[in-house]
């Protein structure tokens, strides 16, 4: 949707003023003339799909201040206006936009209300603000959630929707770190990817919801579910959490015992884990029975956990 035309009119007038004080114009407050000028000491920069004129920042800032230093930069976008849930900017959330984006799809900062951030179809790397806004009283489908299809427009502000092979596609909460993320999640060592294969820098996928299970053996999970199993919560976040596990799909899941794995995220098969470079079965720490294939081998704790270890 497109500005109201007395708008932009007006900021050509303010352009050709002989005088003029700029010191009360908002930084990214002003939208630019439709030939792209803007008051002396300001730049136009576009902040939106192709065709909308953007905004005036002050010379050296706005949102594309970074852009120079590469896909990796991260800069700090203006503050959005606050428009209230379901949609942004979400509160206690760090407000930067990915390089080369309009918008920050973890915070769902600098689009309008109404619109969501969300990943640019053209590219698979960037975000961008919805064309137009969602239904009044849409119902939105949460993290966690299946999205029945690579279309984000089912899924939550701030959740992008995860195709897989195996697995049902979910929505998934983004996040930057674990703050980002519901009291029974935390920010995983997933990331995004585009098209080809590559991560998009700094933007990862919060975690399944915390659940009571068993990572060993089948690991199954209760209620069970159809190519999902249980796995540590650490395994998938990186940082030590005691015992929590998750229940997650087995996709990513797929290392034999012995096989070379990654410990960030744990990519060992269900029922054994990523130890020092290598999977190792997974086992119990206090049991009658022997905890591990060999009688003599000790269950070594796991993750500073109490109750589950591994078979070294």
């Amino acid at each position: 949707m497109r500005k109201p035309v007395g708008l932009a009119l007006g900021l050509l007038s303010l352009v050709h003023a002989d005088c003029f004080n700029t010191s009360g114009i908002k930084n990214g407050g002003l939208q630019c003339a439709p030939d792209g000028t803007c008051p002396d000491g300001f730049r136009c920069v576009k902040d939106g799909p192709s065709g909308q004129p953007g905004h005036c920042w002050r010379s050296g800032t706005g949102p594309d201040a970074a852009a120079g230093a590469g896909r990796d930069a991260f800069r700090d976008t203006y503050v959005a206006p606050v428009c209230g849930p379901p949609y942004g900017p979400f509160p206690n959330c760090r407000q930067v936009v990915p390089a080369e984006s309009a918008c920050d799809p973890v915070c769902q900062a600098g689009c309008e209300c109404g619109r969501r951030c969300i990943l640019d179809p053209s590219t698979n790397s960037t975000f961008v603000c919805e064309e137009s806004p969602s239904a009044p009283g849409t119902t939105f489908i949460q993290p966690a959630g299946e999205c029945g299809g690579p279309d984000q427009a089912l899924c939550a502000p701030g959740s992008v929707c995860i195709t897989d092979p195996a697995c049902p596609n979910l929505c998934y909460k983004t996040c930057r770190v674990s703050g980002d993320c519901p009291d029974d999640s935390r920010c995983t060592a997933s990331m995004i990817v585009d098209n080809n294969s590559v991560p998009i820098p700094n933007l990862f996928l919060c975690s399944p919801p915390v659940k009571n299970c068993n990572p060993t053996g089948a690991a199954e999970c209760l209620p069970r579910r159809a190519n999902f199993k249980c796995v540590f919560l650490a395994g998938l976040t990186g940082a030590l959490n005691d015992s929590s596990t998750v229940c997650d799909c087995v996709t990513l899941h797929y290392k034999k015992v012995g096989e070379k794995c990654a410990r960030e995220p744990d990519d060992c098969e269900p029922g054994s884990v990523c130890v020092n470079g290598t999977c190792r079965l997974v086992c119990l720490l206090k049991t009658s029975l022997a905890p591990c294939p060999s009688a003599t081998a000790i269950c070594t704790p796991l993750y500073g956990s109490t109750l589950y270890g591994y078979c070294p």
